[in-house]
């Protein structure tokens, strides 16, 4: 079986790379992206089943020309996960353009799956602030922010594709990932930095957000099963129960590194500005068994004691 992972030089995509040459050695693993993150994949290089290929997914006539030549069982679709530094108007109309010219590419090669990975992002911030929502795959979309639409529109096309055209299209939305190889740049290793060094830490302007923190390689295994056993034309949500505020997250890396709990500030009003938005996984663990196997600080620990490896 041959199996094209777009955008697999990404945060989540080179973990999900990394998992199916792994599990499906008899499989042929290709990650089309426009660069290959060495560092990310290096595991893979003596791997028999991958193959890194450069590619331009904007490049219509490319697309197609890879797929007719490739002829791919699955595609996984995590390219929108990638920024794009040339401003987000254009980054959100090259996501939707690369979703597009590949799922156009999918009606004239045929195909088993394509599937599409979204995100929460795209149901948006809503009032009342103060009160839980919790969105089913049903909860009606919104954008709130400056990455939404780049979430929302190739959602929204790969919908399409599946609806008016039969394409066996998958969708999953998943929270907040975090694992090795994410940013060093962005939490929790902007946090585990300041601890080490014993600064004060001030939480993020959404410190008292509370988010469900999903371990990326709970998310690597149920879209797995989403892939294999999901039913064409849904939509499933990948969320963990581990429901914390990012205060509450910086809070358990300064313990986990056995810093004083006084390096992190906290204003005094933030317990009054607390927002939860939760995902239902009610679907995806009665239709196709999956629940997290990794707690919030299971997780973390096995995250910092990757990053302190790598400073070594």
């Amino acid at each position: 079986m041959k199996v094209i992972i777009a955008g697999g030089s990404g945060f989540m995509g080179s973990h999900f790379v990394q998992y199916m040459a792994g599990k499906y050695p008899e499989n042929q693993i290709i990650n089309l992206d426009i660069y290959e993150d060495k560092q990310k994949l290096r595991s893979m290089e003596d791997m028999a089943n991958y193959q890194f290929m450069r590619w331009n997914l904007t490049n219509r006539e490319a697309v197609f020309h890879l797929l007719d030549t490739v002829k791919p069982d699955i595609i996984i679709n995590f390219a929108q996960e990638q920024r794009d530094p040339c401003g987000m108007d254009s980054y959100a109309e090259k996501s939707e353009t690369a979703a597009i010219n590949l799922l156009d590419a999918c009606r004239t090669c045929g195909i088993r799956r394509y599937h599409h990975v979204s995100s929460e992002k795209i149901y948006g911030t809503r009032p009342p602030y103060h009160t839980p929502h919790i969105f089913t795959e049903e909860t009606p979309i919104a954008v709130s922010d400056a990455f939404s639409p780049v979430m929302t529109d190739a959602d929204l096309t790969a919908r399409m594709y599946h609806r008016f055209d039969g394409l066996p299209v998958t969708i999953s939305r998943c929270s907040k990932n975090y694992g090795p190889y994410c940013s060093q740049n962005e939490f929790p290793f902007t946090v585990v930095r300041k601890a080490l060094a014993e600064e004060t830490i001030i939480p993020e302007t959404d410190g008292e957000t509370i988010n469900g923190w999903l371990y990326v390689a709970d998310h690597c295994r149920a879209l797995d099963l989403i892939i294999n056993e999901g039913k064409d034309g849904e939509i499933y949500h990948i969320a963990s129960e581990s429901m914390l505020t990012k205060t509450e997250a910086v809070k358990t890396i300064v313990r986990i590194l056995n810093k004083p709990e006084d390096l992190v500030y906290c204003s005094k009003d933030n317990g009054n500005h607390k927002r939860q938005s939760v995902l239902d996984t009610s679907k995806i663990t009665q239709a196709l068994g999956w629940v997290p196997s990794y707690d919030f600080e299971t997780g973390l620990r096995k995250t910092i004691l990757w990053y302190m490896t790598q400073q070594t």
